[in-house]
């Protein structure tokens, strides 16, 4: 009886153990990120480089890698007269041993046909490192050119500059401890867990009425600006109608798309009327820089959530004495 015991306590202290070695090892790789300046590209990578015509999106994407303990706050990207910046400035992240990798995306739009200069990304961490004063970090955004002859055009990513040979210290200890970790969580994770299901993905619906909270609670505070809520508002709009009827509003311009048959079959007269209204008053707002009546965008939200509530599909009728998750699969 004592011998089973042990082994049950032995068991169950070793995936503790291998998680404790493997934090530890993670903590020291974090601890020396602390004592070094971040490393991060000279410039954003722009995609595509060149745009067929003013109005046209560009993405300045930026990767870099922080330790743990440090992140990124806030985010903003800049731009001359020339360009605009559509939407929000978006920041991801994703855990890796000892550090996190970040990414920072903005969607840039040229207003004219001579494209837009350099811009910037800044950003904000939440606790100052080597080299960063004030915790903000200012990183080159590459110029938007407009082609010529209206043909579009996708660049190659910009290649981040090769780095200045100095003095590296060893890493190998570090690489042959995380193996070794990284070896022992692999075989109790094989032997304790089974895979997890993944969650499942929002419904356009869902995800739109997430994004639609998200602009009223945006809207309430007072550094709201309703030209970026006009903005948001369309990018809502196009992405709910390309998923939930599959008209091509994320990627066809204007709003031609409200003329096919798909749309007046799942859309009313009114609501085409409402679409066709809103993304013609947003373009010169978007892309020309007009001012926004916040009034007409606070009637606009209302009428994309009353749309979005209408065209939610009714839940499929459950038998008696069936599962009700069953039902909905």
């Amino acid at each position: 009886m004592k011998r089973r015991t042990r082994t049950v306590l032995l068991s169950a202290a070793v995936p503790v153990l291998a998680a404790a070695a493997i934090a530890g090892g993670g903590w020291l790789i974090a601890r020396r990120g602390y004592r070094q300046p971040p490393k991060l590209p000279e410039s954003a990578t722009l995609v595509p480089g060149t745009v067929s015509r003013p109005g046209d999106a560009a993405r300045a994407e930026l990767e870099f890698t922080l330790p743990w303990g440090v992140s990124v706050t806030e985010a903003a990207a800049e731009t001359g007269n020339d360009a605009a910046v559509s939407g929000p400035v978006e920041i991801d992240s994703k855990w890796r041993w000892g550090h996190k990798l970040w990414r920072v995306g903005a969607t840039i739009r040229p207003l004219g046909t001579g494209g837009s200069v350099p811009g910037k990304l800044r950003l904000v961490l939440d606790r100052p490192l080597p080299g960063v004063e004030d915790r903000a970090i200012a990183v080159a955004v590459p110029a938007v050119k407009v082609a010529d002859d209206g043909a579009p055009t996708v660049d190659k990513p910009r290649l981040a500059d090769p780095e200045a040979p100095g003095k590296r210290s060893a890493k190998w200890p570090f690489y042959a401890l995380g193996g070794a970790l990284l070896a022992l969580a692999a075989t109790f994770a094989w032997i304790f867990f089974r895979p997890r299901r993944k969650a499942a993905a929002p419904t356009p619906w869902e995800q739109a009425r997430a994004e639609l909270a998200a602009l009223r609670a945006a809207m309430e505070k007072s550094s709201f600006r309703p030209g970026t809520g006009v903005a948001q508002l369309s990018d809502i709009l196009r992405r709910y109608l390309a998923a939930r009827f599959e008209l091509p509003a994320a990627t066809e311009p204007g709003c031609r798309f409200l003329d096919a048959p798909a749309a007046a079959e799942h859309l009313t007269e009114g609501e085409r009327e409402f679409l066709r209204g809103f993304f013609t008053a947003a373009e010169p707002v978007m892309f020309a820089r007009f001012p926004a009546d916040r009034a007409e965008l606070e009637r606009a939200v209302a009428a994309a959530g009353e749309l979005v509530e209408r065209t939610v599909p009714a839940p499929p009728e459950r038998k008696r004495g069936e599962n009700p998750r069953e039902a909905e699969s």
